[in-house]
């Protein structure tokens, strides 16, 4: 997954310059699986999207609002109830890991002042959206985690929050440029430098740690020395600068069919010309592009592929139907073929039965 700790580091740090202070105007969901916050900002309104979609999970600000339903869900009826009219007080991120908290201040049926977080796990299908008190119980979740869907982590009402298991990973922010590079040489087996990147550092995805191979050397494993061993520590600490500052520029890579591929918080050297890469202007404006391009293209293709199979039902109508006259057509002449013998066989009996008389009348 693109989106990974890093990257939502920086959205993070985005949402923190742009809607901090603000207050909650709207909330829609506008299907099962994601959110819409209508935030009124110093410097104006914006839209901060909630996904929690097994394909697509982010948080972002988004420029178009999906269609909402009649009737608005339970789930967005208790947030309004809970959150409507809050201030976005903060946002907290635990290490780099791809769970963002946004904590909101508001005021209960009492008049009371209470804390509110809706906690964004950005874990693929198993992405959720969980509100939580200021006790750190669990109000409701967009996706309830019973003991039949697991036994380690349960997500259900009145019960306390807990993080995701962690995957004891490095985390860039605590420890320093020769721990990780010594814990990636230093793993139990050897394998290509990405994977091992991958295994290692906390909140990284494919693309980084297979652009930071790229750097190093290509095709280089995790049983690097001397200068090799050097270029990683050099690429480790820009990468761990990029996270502490979350300086890094948002990047889309375009296949040379103009398809979005991935994005990244870095610039990607990898794919050399068989891909372009084009800077966004923002990371908000980025993921919402890419997605929205990635599912226009599916829209097409489903709608595409509607269309084949509606023409394939009108073919086999049309095969349906003439096989019907055809049959009906046969089974007419079948039928005419026996009446006409039916015929035959009554009018010779008759004839019979003519002679016969006339005989007997002759000979009487």
């Amino acid at each position: 997954m693109a989106l990974d700790g890093i990257f939502l580091r920086h959205i993070k740090s985005e949402i923190e310059k742009e809607a901090l202070g603000a207050r909650v105007s709207q909330i829609y969901q506008p299907n099962r699986e994601e959110l819409v916050f209508g935030l009124r900002t110093f410097s104006g309104n914006k839209k901060l999207l909630l996904s929690a979609r097994a394909n697509s999970p982010r948080v972002n600000f988004c420029s178009s609002t999906p269609e909402n339903p009649a009737q608005p869900p339970m789930f967005c009826m208790l947030l309004r109830k809970r959150i409507g009219g809050g201030k976005l007080v903060g946002l907290r991120q635990n290490g780099c890991d791809r769970v963002l908290m946004l904590d909101f201040e508001c005021v209960n049926e009492l008049g009371d002042t209470v804390m509110i977080t809706v906690v964004c796990e950005i874990m693929g299908m198993y992405s959720n959206i969980i509100i939580v008190d200021s006790n750190g119980v669990i109000i409701d979740s967009l996706k309830r985690v019973d003991l039949t869907m697991s036994s380690k982590r349960l997500v259900l009402p009145n019960i306390k929050y807990e993080l995701p298991e962690s995957q004891n990973k490095l985390n860039l922010l605590k420890c320093s440029v020769l721990d990780v590079c010594t814990a990636v040489k230093n793993l139990d087996t050897e394998m290509p430098l990405n994977k091992a990147l991958l295994r290692t550092i906390e909140g990284v995805s494919p693309i980084v740690c297979r652009e930071i191979e790229y750097k190093v050397m290509e095709g280089a494993t995790n049983r690097i020395e001397g200068v090799l061993f050097d270029r990683l520590a050099v690429e480790i600490e820009k990468l761990k600068s990029v996270c502490s500052d979350c300086s890094g520029k948002p990047v889309v890579v375009y296949r040379e069919d103009g398809k979005p591929m991935d994005f990244c918080f870095m610039n990607v050297e990898q794919y050399g010309d068989f891909a372009k890469v084009e800077s966004k202007e923002s990371f908000s404006d980025l993921l919402d592009g890419f997605y929205e391009a990635r599912d226009s293209r599916d829209r097409m293709r489903v709608k595409s592929h509607l269309k084949g199979l509606h023409e394939k039902l009108q073919s086999r109508r049309v095969s349906l139907n003439a096989v019907q006259t055809v049959s009906i057509f046969a089974y007419a002449v079948t039928f005419y073929r026996q009446i006409s013998i039916a015929l035959s066989v009554v009018r010779s009996m008759l004839m019979l039965k003519t002679f016969t008389m006339r005989t007997t009348q002759f000979y009487a």
